[in-house]
């Protein structure tokens, strides 16, 4: 019992001082660190253990950090091009597997940081989402809706 509690304050202190090298030593000085962050969210084949499910919590919180979370595999190169023109750190977040299918372009340009899109335009029904939860949502939202926008998403 008393190995066991050991470990336990040892995983504390080096999962601490890993939070705190990413706050004091990146994000309060506001350096321009990219951070690629793979397996956002939940990852499927991985298991829970691999899940990226509260890194929108801890992340959010750290002052200076800009954290994005593309919608597909052409969202992520502009992000990632995106996060090397912010002066100051900034962490793309990404699941892991294949995209979306979306069509690649060529041409890098930055997205407007903090800006939210919209998709579709209806009435009655709004549904938000961010991420890789964009296509599942316009999905639901397509088939919900009769031919006529009606459903927001």
């Amino acid at each position: 019992m008393r190995r066991h509690e050991a470990r336990r304050r040892d995983l504390l202190h080096f999962l601490q001082r890993a939070y705190d090298q990413l706050i004091h030593d990146v994000a309060l000085q506001n350096l321009p660190v990219v951070f690629a962050l793979d397996r956002g969210g939940l990852v499927g084949a991985d298991g829970p253990t691999h899940h990226g499910a509260f890194d929108l919590s801890y992340l959010r919180c750290i002052p200076n950090l800009t954290v994005m979370a593309p919608a597909d595999e052409n969202e992520c190169r502009q992000m990632l091009y995106t996060a090397f023109t912010i002066d100051g750190p900034a962490a793309v977040r990404y699941p892991r597997g294949a995209g979306t299918g979306a069509e690649i372009l060529q041409q890098m340009h930055a997205l407007p940081v903090g800006a939210g899109e919209i998709r579709r335009e209806g009435r009655r029904i709004a549904i938000l989402a961010f991420g890789s939860m964009v296509k599942p949502a316009l999905d639901a939202g397509a088939s919900w809706a009769p031919p006529s926008p009606t459903c927001a998403s």
